[in-house]
């Protein structure tokens, strides 16, 4: 086998994946002859893949060499490969805070802006569905509608819930609104009985934090539940 047939991504690709960059795997979804030139352009422009995902399709467009079509190629990659953290065959079940972070936190750590999350659990704590309740706003007790929270929970008869947020600073402390909101929902819930499992917090490079975990006193009174472990 020649040896410049080797060092070419599309080679590498089948035969040791793990070697190639970021720049060489992009500039194979790109494909073309000015593919890799096209993809540095890109990761200069966006600083990295992390802004390129978050980036519109029209921001894409906008670097030299990049049409509609190939700015769509691009965002179905990336978008495809957080696929692989979805859930297959068996239902997922949510036995612990790590669990339930593992559901979600690849997605909303890459979020440009605030999201609202509710996972919606079965009687076995298996998920049934996620639903965003809130986007691209901070939310606060006083903005939160109750109603909007709970309502994915009574049209698919979900059992319990748990809530997730992220943070589009990057950090996962918790915060005065976050404790108060927690709180308030926890109570809402017990009226409603379907009670709220845990609450997360999601930060960068996939860190997070467990309301559930940090502060449980906030549920005393509550039955234990799935994530107090």
């Amino acid at each position: 086998m020649n040896n410049v047939l080797r060092d070419q991504p599309g080679y590498r690709i089948a035969y040791d994946a793990q070697s190639l960059t970021t720049r060489e795997l992009l500039s194979l979804v790109i494909g073309g002859k000015n593919s890799e030139e096209v993809a540095r352009s890109l990761l200069e422009r966006f600083h990295g893949i992390r802004q390129l995902y978050q980036a519109d399709i029209e921001e894409i467009c906008c670097v030299l060499g990049v049409g509609r079509k190939t700015a769509e190629k691009i965002k179905a990659a990336l978008h495809l490969g957080l696929r692989l953290n979805d859930p297959v065959e068996a239902r997922v079940s949510i036995n612990s805070p790590d669990d339930a972070a593992n559901l979600v936190r690849y997605e909303m750590s890459l979020l440009p802006v605030e999201y609202f999350r509710v996972i919606l659990l079965d009687t076995r704590n298996g998920v049934i569905g996620m639903e965003d309740i809130y986007r691209g706003c901070l939310y606060s007790v006083t903005t939160i509608r109750e109603a909007e929270v709970f309502k994915p929970a009574i049209t698919r008869m979900a059992r319990s819930i748990i809530l997730a947020h992220n943070h589009p600073s990057g950090e996962t402390l918790i915060s005065t609104e976050d404790i108060e909101c927690t709180r308030n929902l926890i109570n809402v819930g017990r009226l409603m009985d379907i009670p709220i499992v845990d609450h997360i917090v999601i930060g960068s490079n996939n860190r997070f934090t467990s309301i559930k975990r940090e502060r449980p006193d906030i549920w005393i009174g509550e039955n234990k539940s799935p994530t107090s472990k």
